[in-house]
């Protein structure tokens, strides 16, 4: 949220033409979801818990080759990295209550516009569903602003990081709850969900079982082998091969499987680890999640901690 902010101030450099008090950045920008792949999966990584954002320039056609030489770079782009990255360590390293407090406003008005094209979205998509199709579309919107929801509350506390915010925070949480309950308001006078059957489906003989297991990581930072793990993990023969298997018919795999190990705290199960995943990624991966974890456990990084039956 804070980059994002810099980055449109910085950007706003040229007034568009024929309309006077309209800025016109020269540079085409997009903030996107957590990609992994860089320094930022290290520090991210609630093990470690820098939360970092990343800059980069993409595509690339010269990326990671030989063609990638000094001539190709832009200063202009180095420029704005720069002025980004210089500016947002600056702000954190002086941050007080009344910018910690600032900011968490300045989430909000984020997250209101975000959940807003979320929520039209997806009920753009049920116009043409049947009732059934319209039923489980709700659910899935549902869950989908239920995440949201929660996830902008721990980032709004996650403030007082900062400075003690007292009372604010308490006004800032407020002000979410009406935001999201106003939106999801709205989204039932449009879609009319409650003439439709809204049973939760029952849980699917994976989910039950792995509802009782719950793995604890025995490592700091996540996983970055790519290929065969042979000489970073002791995985051999067919153990070695399955894990170059892994992920193959998983979408976007390397994002899914980072983002399963940092949801993976010693106390979650191995199914709200799956559903928190898949809620984070939109890839529902369940058991290739596991079959990940099993080999981490063969290797000694990962540990399986039966859940007790009441």
């Amino acid at each position: 949220f804070l980059l994002a902010r810099l980055r449109d101030d910085l950007l706003r450099e040229k007034v568009a033409f024929m309309q006077i008090n309209t800025p016109l950045p020269l540079m085409r920008t997009q903030t996107i979801p957590f990609s992994g792949g860089s320094d930022h999966m290290v520090t991210s990584d609630p093990t470690i818990g820098i939360p970092t954002p990343m800059l980069i320039q993409w595509p690339d056609r010269n990326y990671h080759t030989t063609a990638d030489t000094l001539d190709m770079v832009s200063e202009r782009s180095l420029w704005v990295a720069g002025t980004l990255a210089g500016s947002y360590v600056t702000w954190l390293a002086n941050a007080s209550r009344e910018e910690a407090l600032w900011l968490g406003w300045e989430m909000l008005h984020r997250y209101e516009a975000d959940l807003a094209a979320y929520v039209g979205d997806a009920l753009a998509a049920m116009a043409d569903l049947s009732p059934e199709e319209k039923a489980r579309a709700w659910m899935a919107l549902d869950a989908g602003v239920s995440f949201r929801h929660e996830r902008m509350g721990a980032a709004l506390a996650s403030l007082e990081r900062l400075a003690p915010l007292d009372g604010d925070l308490f006004l800032l949480l407020g002000d979410l709850n009406e935001l999201t309950e106003g939106m999801m308001d709205r989204a039932r006078h449009q879609a009319r969900p409650r003439t439709l059957p809204l049973r939760e489906p029952e849980p699917d003989a994976w989910t039950e079982r792995a509802a009782a297991i719950i793995p604890k990581r025995r490592y700091r930072g996540p996983i970055m082998v790519m290929g065969f793990p042979n000489r970073v993990l002791p995985l051999a023969g067919e153990d070695a091969l399955a894990w170059r298997a892994l992920g193959k018919d998983v979408p976007h795999w390397r994002i899914v499987k980072a983002i399963a190990e940092y949801w993976t705290d010693g106390e979650r199960s191995l199914a709200e680890i799956a559903r928190l995943t898949a809620l984070e990624t939109g890839v529902d991966a369940g058991p290739t999640i596991e079959a990940y974890f099993r080999l981490l456990a063969k290797a000694g990084l990962i540990e399986f901690i039966p859940q007790p039956h009441p």
